[in-house]
């Protein structure tokens, strides 16, 4: 069977679209893996396919900038991952979660004050959870408030930015939103 230039490139860019389409497959799977759970790795995962879906009738430009996009996300996790293990930390362990929470990004390399700040987090923070008596809406808005600003002191001894002054900042809606999930039902 001969095949047409014209063939020949319609075979190549199906061909990448179905390359795109096996990547927003894998990073679907990646990104169910961590929602809710690990969440500056779920917003990483997330924001690198922003506007970008694949569809069948995908140009080669658009399956070159989808590849593109993803791939650099995907090398960048592997890369957060592969220097946790050096470093000799599980990149899924809740210590690694919250030193990337604390960071407000996975592009960081681990240090000393940085880990050891989110170990004493994690420490308090389950410390604080086992000592809780009451729950409901209230209490737990109290409660959690009292975390924040627990979390807040550690991360001042430790020279972590963590500001809890009204406005929004990374590290603190991450911390937040993580409390929530793990500890409150109610709010």
């Amino acid at each position: 069977m001969k095949m047409s230039i014209k063939e020949s490139v319609e075979v190549m860019r199906l061909g990448l679209v179905q390359q795109c389409m096996v990547m927003e497959s894998v990073r679907k799977q990646l990104l169910a893996q961590v929602t809710n759970k690990h969440l500056p790795m779920q917003d990483h995962l997330a924001e690198c396919s922003i506007g970008l879906n694949p569809e069948y009738d995908w140009s080669e430009a658009q399956c070159y900038r989808y590849l593109q996009s993803v791939g650099k996300a995907l090398e960048k996790a592997a890369k957060h991952d592969e220097l946790a293990e050096k470093r000799g930390l599980d990149s899924k362990s809740p210590v690694v979660q919250i030193a990337d929470m604390l960071y407000g990004d996975i592009d960081h390399d681990f240090n000393g004050l940085l880990m050891a700040c989110a170990e004493e987090v994690w420490k308090t923070v389950r410390r604080m959870a086992d000592e809780r008596i009451e729950t409901g809406a209230r209490v737990d808005k109290i409660w959690k408030n009292r975390v924040m600003e627990e979390i807040q002191a550690i991360c001042t001894r430790h020279g972590v930015s963590f500001a809890l002054n009204g406005e929004y900042n990374l590290p603190v809606g991450y911390m937040d939103e993580w409390i929530r999930n793990r500890y409150i039902t109610c709010l």
